[in-house]
């Protein structure tokens, strides 16, 4: 017999590293399919992750990052739905032809970081052959039965709109990678783009207290994409900008000659969560006011900045398909 092939290789190494028992796993990594049990209203996720589009490797540390956000934004779905851990994933990776084995393993061991923080398992994928590193990620979790479904429409006039976090940190880690720059924050900036801090305390406060937003969506895509599609012919999302971006992104965007407005809402992957409430949120969830929703003003959403209405000038925003 001779030697593994890299792809064997991968695979023996995937059933050793992520070999966890769970009393919902019949059958996992191994097999020509998993087998779930005792999973009732099973809520599944998928995102794509393709080199040169959605992120660059620069060095074997891009490799470990890369493969930890690969499963931080299905994550990141499933927060916007309201479902906590323990998380399932299937993994489909895609191998360039000049990675070694050492290579793959950086990758897997920024998800297993994931899986022992959610305490959650893998239980299957596939691996092929790309020419750039693809990493194509399903989650499945577990909603509660007694709680509600959040969806990102049943907006109302008169609902008060929230974020979990400010935005920008990850706008400025993306501006830093691209134009290959230096900053003092630089190591902030970067971890928000490639490992961001989720806000599962606040899906926690959520569940513990019983208060949930009537409409949630995570910001995976652009805050302008967002917007447009929580926004209504019933009604216009009023947003109060200048309070969403912190003082420190600000200052560098304007540092680097660059409106920072301009530059966060229409970057996205800041993977905070844009939450609606009818009746004001307990102050445990410690959310950060965005506006509210009025009476429909002839577009889907306003953005004001100082006082000043800035809707028109973001026009420009991240799409996946130009």
């Amino acid at each position: 017999m001779g030697p593994k092939s890299l792809e064997r290789e991968i695979i023996d190494y995937l059933k050793h590293y992520f070999c966890r028992s769970s009393s919902h796993i019949v059958k996992g990594i191994g097999d020509d399919a998993a087998c779930l049990t005792d999973l009732e209203e099973v809520v599944v996720a998928c995102d794509v992750l393709y080199e040169d589009v959605h992120f660059r490797i620069d060095d074997q540390d891009s490799l470990f990052l890369v493969g930890k956000k690969a499963f931080l934004v299905n994550i990141s779905d499933l927060l916007a739905k309201g479902v906590l851990a323990p998380y399932y994933f299937v993994l489909g990776l895609g191998i360039p032809l000049s990675y070694t084995l050492q290579d793959v393993k950086k990758v897997l061991s920024g998800m297993k970081e994931v899986l022992e923080q959610y305490d959650s398992y893998l239980v299957g994928g596939d691996v092929f052959r790309c020419d750039k590193l693809c990493l194509s990620v399903t989650v499945l979790g577990h909603k509660v039965s007694d709680t509600p479904w959040l969806s990102r429409s049943g907006l109302e006039v008169g609902d008060t709109l929230y974020l979990t976090g400010p935005l920008g940190l990850s706008s400025a880690g993306l501006f830093l990678q691209e134009k290959k720059k230096r900053h003092p924050l630089e190591e902030r900036f970067r971890q928000a783009h490639y490992a961001p801090s989720l806000p599962y305390h606040v899906v926690q406060t959520m569940h513990r207290l019983g208060r949930f937003p009537v409409a949630s969506v995570d910001l995976s895509d652009s805050f302008i994409e967002t917007l447009e599609l929580m926004g209504s012919k019933d009604y216009t999302l009023s947003i109060q900008g200048e309070k969403l971006i912190p003082q420190s992104v600000k200052t560098f965007f304007e540092d680097q000659k660059i409106d920072p407005a301009q530059s966060v809402f229409s970057c996205g992957e800041d993977y905070q969560l844009l939450l609606a409430f009818r009746e004001e949120p307990p102050p445990e969830m410690e959310l950060l006011f965005a506006g509210k929703v009025l009476s429909y003003q002839g577009r889907p959403f306003i953005i004001t900045w100082h006082g000043s209405e800035r809707t028109d000038e973001f026009n420009n925003y991240f799409k996946h398909f130009s």
